[in-house]
């Protein structure tokens, strides 16, 4: 262990050198405090042992630039003092122990082996609260984990059904609380099993996470994009304050949609069938908004595809297994 002694009079420091290199430590030593805090700095000594009154830089000035120095590593702080009312003083400034001058080769023997161990207990500390840090940190990590998988698609990254339902449950929520309307777009991919059939379904994963992205785009920060599951996605489109603004994403979304896809050289054409419900004219309630944009986005496949329906009462149940 390393140790430092800082005294300005040439026969102490002879006396601690002496003394701590024949009990095994790696002991230097200092005239004065500057030196001393150079050496600190240099050297990082586990033990400081620091006369009281010294040139330039006094023992109290000296325990205060150490601790304020914030090393990673504690040192342990010992003061020369002949005078007794100094202790308080030097324990104030950041000192740990006092030895009275003249000091007692044994009784300085003791503090010292006595400062061991509060070094070594202080890097058991230390390591041990470092390994609780990182194992806070995996475990917000695994944390962060369990939430994308609880949350998002594995495949598109985009918020899930569970997640989107969260969402939806709040917007219903909140547009209560304020009176603003907001507007919910169910999304089919059109041709999406084509695709699958003729370019298999690493083609088709590609195909719908680019798909997720362009509708990403068309969306903004305060709307949510979801892959509902397959090739259904919807969109919440927040604060929508007449039906343009559903109607304006609902566009952009057919619009991109319809752009060729490039995935690995193969080039891939599909479009979007968009049905719309507006909250709260065409339901007050999740589940009646979901139905209804559901019945809306058939309509528009009904229609002849890549278009967008709005809800209507009159709209007739359709057969959701002949329209692809």
């Amino acid at each position: 262990m390393k140790i430092l002694y800082i005294d300005d009079k040439p026969e102490i420091r002879t006396l601690l050198g002496q003394y701590l290199k024949s009990w095994g430590y790696d002991a230097l030593g200092a005239s004065d405090g500057e030196t001393g805090w150079r050496l600190i700095w240099e050297h990082r000594p586990s033990i400081v042992i620091t006369d009281w009154v010294m040139p330039d830089l006094e023992g109290p000035a000296l325990c205060r630039r150490i601790r304020e120095a914030g090393f990673t590593e504690y040192t342990y702080i010992i003061m020369l003092t002949a005078r007794r009312d100094d202790v308080v003083a030097g324990m104030e400034a950041g000192a740990d122990d006092f030895i009275g001058k003249p000091f007692n080769k044994e009784e300085l023997k003791v503090r010292i082996k006595a400062a061991e161990r509060i070094v070594s207990l202080e890097r058991e500390l230390a390591c041990t609260n470092l390994g609780l840090q990182e194992k806070n940190h995996r475990l917000e990590e695994s944390e962060e984990q369990l939430r994308q998988m609880a949350h998002f698609d594995k495949l598109t990254g985009l918020p899930n059904r569970l997640l989107f339902f969260e969402r939806l449950e709040r917007a219903v929520v909140e547009s209560k609380r304020s009176g603003d309307n907001f507007g919910l777009l169910f999304v089919d991919l059109d041709a999406f099993k084509a695709v699958n059939d003729n370019h298999g379904h690493k083609t088709g994963d590609a195909l719908l996470v680019m798909a997720g992205q362009r509708m990403s785009g068309c969306a903004r920060a305060s709307d949510t994009v979801a892959r509902m599951g397959g090739d259904e996605f919807c969109v919440i489109v927040r604060g929508a304050k007449s039906f343009d603004g559903p109607t304006t994403v609902a566009e952009k979304i057919i619009s991109v949609l319809s752009q060729p896809f490039d995935i690995s050289g193969i080039t891939c054409r599909i479009g979007a069938s968009v049905g719309i419900s507006i909250y709260p004219d065409d339901g007050d309630a999740v589940e009646l908004l979901m139905t209804h944009a559901d019945k809306a986005m058939y309509e528009a496949k009904r229609g002849g595809k890549n278009c967008w329906r709005r809800w209507k009462p009159d709209f007739l149940e359709t057969d959701e297994g002949v329209l692809l």
